[in-house]
């Protein structure tokens, strides 16, 4: 069984860490909450209200599981990595 490894989204990021599946169903399709991951030392500088709104939203597409959910929750985490992104090269 070979392990994969998945990359902090934050450009130039070396941190890795393996890959544990965290599949949701929506609306009868696998979504993985876990295919992406922004590492500790850019996640913790996103501002907390943000990280909140993630949080949440991931909450309700498990317990919804509908794909407006799954929308709102990826629209969510785009920003989420946006921000981790401007963070880390001095833009934000």
């Amino acid at each position: 069984m070979t392990r994969t490894r998945i990359s902090c989204c934050v450009p130039h990021c070396r941190r890795t860490r393996f890959h544990v599946s965290a599949n949701v169903d929506v609306d009868g399709i696998a979504v993985d909450f876990a295919a992406e991951w922004i590492c500790r030392n850019h996640w913790s500088p996103v501002p907390s209200a943000l990280r909140k709104a993630h949080s949440q939203a991931k909450k309700a597409v498990r317990v919804s599981g509908t794909s407006d959910a799954c929308e709102e929750s990826s629209a969510i985490w785009r920003e989420c990595k946006r921000v981790a992104t401007e963070i880390a090269v001095g833009i934000g």
